[in-house]
């Protein structure tokens, strides 16, 4: 496809783009579906109405969400966002990129004025995660990151700017900061962060943020950045234990345990001192 598609009209109701069969579709260079101001309805591309056939689907063009409030939902069989591809979410437009199938991006996912990307489904980022450019958006984790075993590194950056994990997991490699970036968890209860290493900042700032810890997480040089009721957890939810000394501390959770931070404004300082540390706890100190 070489072509445009405009996704238009005020009229309320989906707007589908789906196939009747099986097969392939592949957006050319000059490739482009957009969606425009007005638009009545939220768009689904993969899956349609009356067409349910497994779409595998190539994009070197422009998918591109950008009227607020509106979404697109690729959730094709498969995704390969490649070379020339660009997913791209503005204006307040939200961009779900949801496959049923793994998925990569070799191209470039952007976002800019109040653009939301939500990375659904299971993002195959073993060879890397392309190239990001947000100038202005959010990015959600949703799905599932595999970065796979060894060293493979996930960095963000000024360019990806600080992802937020919501309901989402990431699976396998390392996670590391630049240019004042961090990841910022929310109070979704799937959280899950699982065979990685934490190189840099976890920041449980919203109330109730919370995260499952799975086996082999490390965390190296991470500060728990947070000022309400947060939590980090992994395992039971029946189980409670105060980090040791002062109340606000964080201290790491081995699996089948939790560490949860109580309020405290007795110490006004605490917020702005607490810190990710390791299991030493006294377990009779308060």
């Amino acid at each position: 496809m070489n072509g445009t598609i405009l996704l238009e009209g005020a009229t309320a109701g989906n707007r589908f783009i789906g196939m009747s069969a099986a097969g392939a579709v592949a957006i050319g260079a000059t490739g482009v579906i957009r969606s425009e101001t007005g638009l009545g309805g939220n768009t689904q591309i993969g899956v349609g109405n009356n067409f349910f056939s497994a779409m595998a689907l190539t994009n070197g063009g422009l998918i591109s969400s950008q009227g607020t409030g509106r979404t697109i939902t690729i959730n094709a069989a498969t995704l390969a966002n490649i070379g020339t591809g660009k997913l791209a979410a503005s204006d307040g437009g939200i961009l779900t990129i949801a496959p049923a199938g793994t998925w990569t991006n070799g191209g470039t996912i952007e976002l800019s004025a109040g653009g939301i990307v939500n990375l659904s489904g299971t993002f195959d980022a073993t060879g890397g995660i392309g190239t990001f450019n947000n100038t202005g958006g959010t990015v959600n984790v949703t799905g599932t990151i595999n970065a796979g075993g060894g060293a493979n590194t996930l960095t963000l950056n000024s360019a990806t700017g600080s992802w937020t994990l919501s309901g989402g997991t990431i699976s396998g490699g390392e996670v590391s900061f630049t240019g004042g970036t961090s990841l910022l968890i929310n109070s979704n209860t799937n959280n899950l962060l699982t065979g990685v290493t934490i190189n840099g900042d976890v920041n449980l700032s919203v109330s109730n943020a919370v995260t499952r810890i799975g086996p082999r997480t490390t965390f190296t040089t991470a500060h728990g950045k947070h000022e309400h009721r947060d939590r980090l957890s992994s395992g039971r939810d029946d189980e409670r234990h105060d980090p040791p000394g002062r109340r606000g501390d964080w201290q790491p959770v081995h699996r089948d345990e939790r560490c949860r931070r109580g309020d405290d404004r007795s110490d006004g300082r605490d917020s702005q001192r607490n810190r990710i540390r390791r299991q030493h706890a006294d377990p009779h100190r308060q």
